[in-house]
């Protein structure tokens, strides 16, 4: 208080304080990213394949400026994405995306298109995508990590800031040319 009259003393009657505790909800900043391919097969040699991939905010913070990039495995070509007519998201360059803003509880969409490589001889084929940059503390996942790596100690190789598909291709031909039973299997 203030010394209103002169004595040394700063609790003068005319005048009191209160304290009033004001608690604070504890906000969280999470953002996920799932990766689906929605195309149907059976694939071939040749043949295309397309992935959507969905970034999405699970926490109570509007997320700004978030990076997400796809990693395609040897046998996959990239042919494109459909980003042009969604004016959030931006292609910085091939394969690696910005989304402009994204509110609390919000998704956004993207597919993109890939062949098959000719000459691909492999069993499998992986694609992978991760967040690599957002502008919040995301509360169970680290973007400056890379893919497949436990981000918090808790034993999970795969966060809700990656996403993997797998491709296996099998050894019995589907009847053509060039023609491969798939079995697709999906983590995130």
């Amino acid at each position: 208080g203030v010394d209103e009259d002169g004595d040394g003393n700063g609790d003068d009657d005319d005048e009191a304080e209160v304290l009033i505790t004001v608690e604070q909800e504890t906000l969280v900043y999470d953002l996920s990213i799932d990766k689906v391919i929605t195309s149907t097969g059976p694939y071939a040699l040749g043949g295309t394949i397309t992935y959507a991939i969905t970034v999405s905010n699970e926490g109570d913070i509007d997320a700004n400026n978030i990076q997400f990039m796809d990693m395609p495995g040897t046998g996959l070509n990239y042919v494109m994405s459909d980003v042009g007519g969604n004016l959030n998201i931006a292609e910085l360059s091939a394969l690696l995306f910005e989304i402009t803003s994204l509110p609390v509880g919000q998704s956004e969409t993207i597919n993109l298109i890939f062949t098959i490589d000719n000459s691909f001889t492999g069993t499998s084929l992986e694609n992978g995508a991760e967040i690599t940059l957002d502008d919040g503390d995301d509360i169970d996942s680290d973007p400056s990590i890379g893919i497949g790596i436990d981000e918090n100690g808790n034993g999970a190789v795969i966060n809700d800031d990656e996403a993997t598909t797998v491709i296996s291709i099998g050894a019995t031909p589907c009847g053509q040319p060039n023609c491969f039973n798939i079995t697709i299997k999906s983590s995130n």
